[in-house]
């Protein structure tokens, strides 16, 4: 059953999305997941179908199916939220809709195709928020996506902030600038949002400017020590929060590596190795790994868990 929620903090994972080898939803691999993560010190919440869930290459109907898998699972001991793709208001509010009915407790939007052409006037990306506000089921997330094309404005942030169902972004524009003046613009406002760090370069850097939390994919891996550095930052113990952080850069540069494409695939390599999931399969048009760089991913993946392992 979704919760009634008023805003997000703390850790969100969006969890990949287990394959079978002909590109079906592996259920029983999400049911293993979703168990693997809600059961991590200090994860708040789980998010479906995000870029790292592969909602990009999923039908509305499997979205709505991972959620409610994802639900059924965690029951009401975690936030979970829902990642959509839409391109009008009108299809966005019938899979709000959707997710809710599935148990969602709120909703992530990627902005729309066609808010990425040409010079977007502020207004037309702020309207597009302020009808999902006035017609959504559910609370509402914003998507700094890492596309500067696609990038919201300081003052649009600002705006869609102060709408009724907007209670948080996800902030992963990689821009430590637009990140620095977005949370000091929405603190001089008095802007309601919390703030969700999406930058895994830079955790303990985004808790210190004041963000409420994070939702980044790299904590499929590790979540107990993702969870940390915030905690660690927001009790003042700045040199532990930046130390974890850099012991936790082999891991990031590992997965996040080029090709970024390959990201998902790495993640899923890593859980299979970790005895997670059964299978490190991707759906098409990802490729996936090849025997030389599975290979290699593995060796060098040993060495950063072994690492990592000692610190939990």
């Amino acid at each position: 059953m979704a919760q009634q929620i008023s805003g997000m903090n703390g850790l969100h994972v969006p969890i990949v999305t287990p394959m079978t080898g002909d590109g079906a939803i592996d259920e029983n691999g999400l049911r293993s997941l979703t168990k693997h993560i809600a059961a991590s010190e200090g994860v708040t919440g789980i998010v479906t179908t995000a870029r790292i869930g592969e909602g990009l290459v999923l039908d509305a109907g499997e979205q709505v199916e991972v959620t409610r898998i994802v639900r059924e699972v965690v029951g009401d001991s975690k936030v979970v939220s829902s990642t959509l793709d839409p391109r009008t208001v009108r299809e966005a509010l019938a899979r709000i809709a959707a997710v809710a009915a599935a148990g969602a407790d709120a909703v992530m939007l990627f902005p729309p195709l066609s808010l990425a052409w040409g010079r977007v006037p502020a207004r037309v990306r702020t309207e597009f928020w302020r009808e999902l506000d006035a017609g959504s089921a559910l609370p509402l997330v914003l998507f700094q996506i890492p596309v500067r094309s696609y990038w919201y404005t300081v003052e649009e942030i600002v705006e869609i902030g102060r709408l009724r169902r907007v209670v948080a972004m996800k902030e992963a524009s990689f821009s430590m600038d637009l990140y620095r003046e977005t949370l000091a613009a929405l603190d001089v406002e008095a802007v309601q949002m919390d703030v969700l760090n999406g930058n895994d370069r830079f955790v303990a850097e985004g808790s210190l400017l004041g963000c409420q939390g994070s939702l980044i994919g790299i904590a499929n891996l590790f979540p107990e020590l993702w969870a940390r550095i915030h905690d660690l930052a927001t009790s003042g113990d700045v040199a532990s929060a930046l130390q974890l952080q850099r012991q936790l850069r082999p891991l990031q540069e590992l997965v996040f590596d080029e090709p970024i494409l390959d990201a998902v695939a790495r993640l899923k390599l890593a859980l299979v190795e970790d005895g997670v999931l059964d299978s490190p399969f991707v759906r098409r048009p990802q490729l996936g790994l090849d025997a030389t760089a599975i290979d290699d991913f593995r060796r060098r993946y040993a060495g950063v868990r072994n690492q990592l392992s000692q610190l939990i």
